[in-house]
C-alpha cells in the first residue's frame, strides 16, 4: 500500500480498518515489535517480527519505498506507538500503529497464528489463552507448561474410591 508521500496519514488504525485493509489487494506491511515469548502466543498473518530495539536496522528489508504503509503492532499499543512516532520523525510518513495492539485485534475476534517453530505451537487457543502468563516466563515456557498438562494422577483410598479431596482439582482442570 502507497500513501503517495501525503504526510495526513493517520497515526493510528484500528482493528477493524486493519481488517478491512488486510483483505485489500493493496495490503500493508506489518511489523511484530513484540519480544519472542510475547510473539510465541500469536502473531497477524504475514507480520515480520522485529523487535523494537532492531527495527531501526531491519526496517530496510521490509519497505524500501519510504511512504509505504507499515503497520506497526505490539501486545497493547504503547511500545508501537513510540516506535510509529519516531520512524515517523525519520521520514516514514506511511508508519502507523494498531490502536490497541494484538490484544485489541484478538478482542475483536479477529485470527492471530502461531509462529512455526514457536514452543506454543502444539498448543490450542484456548490453552494460549489461558496459560498466557506461564508461557511469557522463560522458567516456565510452552514446554513447561505441557508436563503438567500431560500428567495423570491415580488416587486411591477406603473402598477404591479414592480421597475424597480428589474430585476438587480435577474439576478445578488442574
Amino acid at each position: 500500500m502507497n500513501v503517495g508521500g501525503s504526510r495526513d496519514v493517520p497515526l493510528e488504525i484500528d482493528a477493524d480498518e486493519l481488517a478491512r485493509a488486510l483483505a485489500g489487494a493493496d495490503a500493508p506491511a506489518l511489523v511484530d515489535l513484540r519480544p519472542a515469548p510475547e510473539r510465541a502466543l500469536g502473531m497477524l498473518a504475514g507480520a515480520r517480527a522485529i523487535e523494537r530495539q532492531a527495527l531501526e536496522s531491519g526496517i530496510g528489508e521490509l519497505a524500501t519505498a519510504r511512504d509505504e504503509v507499515l503497520v506497526v503492532y505490539c501486545a497493547s499499543g504503547v511500545r508501537s506507538l513510540a516506535c510509529a512516532r519516531a520512524l515517523r520523525a525519520r521520514g516514514r510518513a506511511g508508519v502507523r500503529r494498531l490502536r490497541g495492539g494484538i490484544t485489541q485485534w484478538a478482542a475483536r475476534g479477529f485470527d492471530t497464528q502461531v509462529p512455526e517453530g514457536s514452543a506454543a505451537a502444539g498448543l490450542t487457543a484456548a490453552q494460549r489463552e489461558r496459560y498466557s502468563r506461564q508461557l511469557r516466563l522463560p522458567q516456565v515456557g510452552a514446554g513447561g507448561q505441557r508436563r503438567p498438562l500431560a500428567a495423570r494422577v491415580r488416587g486411591d483410598g477406603p473402598g477404591g474410591r479414592g480421597p475424597p479431596a480428589l474430585p476438587y482439582p480435577a474439576a478445578a482442570e488442574v
